[in-house]
């Protein structure tokens, strides 16, 4: 999972979405392998990032104009992005009395957190899609 790109070259709004939702579940998948080691003599939690990396890379689009080849064509712009994938680092945080450092309250927080962004991109990609049948149907 981590080896993909969060980013796909054709940079629409749901491969921002995209994205998202796949950076949520790497972090998701981070916290659940921490949870799962709370109790592990030397093990260091994991982390995931890709939000900074995401808007720096959303921030930073090169924009190149379509050709066309008859006057009735609409112009447009094309959004060119490389691909980017999200981070997964080892915390070397303070270690706790049982050896490792894990901070099960953290944990939970940040799971809470985690689950409350994805339901929200979630929604918001429904809400896109939804607004993309409308347009195809005609409605």
């Amino acid at each position: 999972m981590y080896n993909q790109d969060l980013l796909s070259s054709t940079n629409t709004p749901l491969d921002a979405l995209e994205a998202s939702l796949r950076g949520l579940g790497a972090r998701s998948e981070a916290i659940t392998m921490n949870l799962a080691n709370v109790s592990t003599t030397g093990y260091k939690r994991r982390e995931v990032f890709f939000e900074k990396a995401l808007q720096d890379k959303l921030a930073g689009l090169e924009t190149t104009s379509l050709a066309t080849t008859n006057a009735g064509h609409l112009g447009g712009n094309t959004n060119t992005l490389p691909g980017m994938e999200p981070t997964m680092s080892i915390n070397d945080g303070d270690i706790l009395t049982n050896g490792n450092n894990v901070d099960i309250d953290r944990e939970m927080l940040e799971l809470s957190k985690t689950g409350l962004r994805h339901k929200a991109i979630s929604k918001i990609t429904r809400r896109h899609l939804d607004g993309l049948k409308g347009i195809i149907a005609g409605t």
